[in-house]
C-alpha cells in the first residue's frame, strides 16, 4: 500500500504478506492512520518518508528481510502498541535527524536475524536528533546485536554500522525481559511481563493499565470492538 501527495487515510485491520519493497509506505505530505494490520513476508514494513504524518497503533509486523518501522524525512510518526519481531535488520529506527518518532508500548524482540543490508541488527535504531524522538515503555528484548543504538559509523574497510549502543532497559518504563509471545498467533501468553506494564497513560479497552504490545492500548481488537472512529 503506498500513500502520497494529499492522502488521507485509515489503513486498518489488513493482511500484507508475501512482496517486495514496503508494506506500507507513506509519503509527501499524506496523513494517515496505520492501525491493526499485520505485515509479513515482505522486504521492509511500515516507513513514513517526506513530510508525512502518520499514526501506528496496534500491528503486527514480523519476518521482513530488513527494517520493521521507520520514520525518515522529515516526517513525524506515532509509533505504538505494536509488536515487532524477526526482522531481518533493525526493529524500529528513527531514520533520519530531521524526523520525529515516539516509540512507546512497542514489543521489539528478537530482531536481527538476516545479515545487515539496510541496517544494524538492532530493535531500535536511533538517528533522530535530541528532542525528536521518544523511547519509553517498551519491551526490548533478544535483538542481535543491541537492544537500542544510536548513529552511523564506517570502518576503515568500507563495511558500517551503528556508533554507539545506549543504554535505555530499566528507564521511562523500558522492560529488557522475554515478552513471552506466543509463536502460532504472535500475542503475549497470560504470564507475560509485558501485561499492565504500559504507559499508565495509555488505557487498555478495558480501562486497566495498557499492556505493551499489539494486543494492548485503546486500539487493541478484543470482541466487542467497533470501528474505528
Amino acid at each position: 500500500i503506498a500513500l502520497y501527495r494529499g492522502a488521507v487515510a485509515q489503513i486498518h485491520d489488513n493482511e500484507i504478506w508475501n512482496g517486495r519493497g514496503a508494506g506500507i509506505g507513506i509519503t509527501w505530505d499524506a496523513h494517515v492512520l496505520v492501525v491493526r494490520n499485520e505485515i509479513h513476508g515482505y522486504w521492509k514494513g511500515i516507513g513514513s518518508f517526506g513530510n508525512s504524518r502518520v499514526g501506528v497503533y496496534n500491528n503486527f509486523v514480523h519476518d521482513l528481510d530488513g527494517w520493521g518501522i521507520i520514520a525518515t524525512g522529515t516526517s513525524d510518526m506515532i509509533c505504538r502498541n505494536n509488536t515487532v519481531i524477526h526482522c531481518g535488520n533493525v526493529g524500529i529506527s528513527g531514520w533520519s535527524n530531521e524526523a520525529r518518532i515516539e516509540i512507546v508500548n512497542n514489543i521489539i524482540a528478537f530482531n536481527g536475524t538476516k545479515e545487515q543490508w539496510v541496517a544494524p541488527r538492532v530493535g531500535i535504531w536511533m538517528n533522530c536528533s535530541d528532542g525528536n524522538y521518544k523511547i519509553a515503555y517498551n519491551a526490548i528484548h533478544g535483538n542481535h546485536d543491541a537492544a537500542v543504538a544510536f548513529g552511523y559509523k564506517v570502518f576503515d574497510d568500507d563495511t558500517w554500522s551503528y556508533e554507539e549502543e545506549r543504554e535505555f532497559i530499566g528507564i521511562d518504563g523500558n522492560i529488557g525481559d522475554d515478552p513471552m509471545i506466543d509463536g502460532d498467533s504472535y500475542r503475549i501468553e497470560s504470564i507475560s511481563p509485558c501485561i499492565d506494564t504500559g504507559d499508565p497513560e495509555i488505557l487498555d479497552p478495558d480501562n486497566s493499565r495498557s499492556d505493551i504490545g499489539a494486543t494492548g492500548g485503546p486500539f487493541a481488537l478484543t470482541q466487542n470492538s467497533e470501528d474505528l472512529q
